[in-house]
């Protein structure tokens, strides 16, 4: 067996988002979720082992979203918000409690401004160009919109 692979920075990973990965390598995303229901969806998404939720930017007041779901969870959630196409989000998310700024596009602006807040940051990329151009702006983990899975979740809660 291999040893894992130790990486120098700029390509190590932010520590909490890696300890969430490690406890469930999902993201649950709360497409269109109020924010008087947040809370309640991601008490009952952690409960199933969720440790990432994400509330995309086009959701219903989002930010309210965030600072619920961060208010009723443990430090070792990641609260996420998706959809960020500008960096004059960021600051919002963070004031939020956000941790992760999602974004479907690799813009250098957005990541940037996470990164200075400490956020961790998820660009988007389509090729392995992409990718690496993210790993120079010290991104923290890219996605790839083709790999990318969606689960629906129903909450009795």
């Amino acid at each position: 067996m291999q040893p894992p692979i130790t990486l120098p920075a700029p390509y190590g990973m932010h520590a909490g988002l890696a300890a969430a990965f490690a406890a469930c390598p999902l993201i649950a995303i709360l497409r269109g979720v109020t924010h008087g229901e947040a809370a309640a969806h991601g008490r009952a998404l952690y409960d199933a082992g969720f440790r990432i939720i994400e509330v995309p930017l086009n959701s219903p007041q989002p930010f309210d979203s965030i600072a619920a779901i961060r208010q009723a969870l443990p430090g070792d959630a990641i609260v996420s918000a998706g959809t960020v196409l500008h960096p004059s989000y960021v600051d919002s998310v963070k004031n939020a409690g956000g941790d992760l700024v999602v974004m479907p596009h690799s813009d250098g602006d957005v990541i940037r401004a996470a990164k200075a807040l400490g956020l961790a940051c998820a660009p988007g990329v389509a090729t392995p160009t992409e990718a690496f151009a993210t790993l120079s702006r010290r991104r923290t983990v890219s996605r790839s919109s083709r790999a990318a899975f969606r689960i629906r979740w129903r909450s009795t809660a």
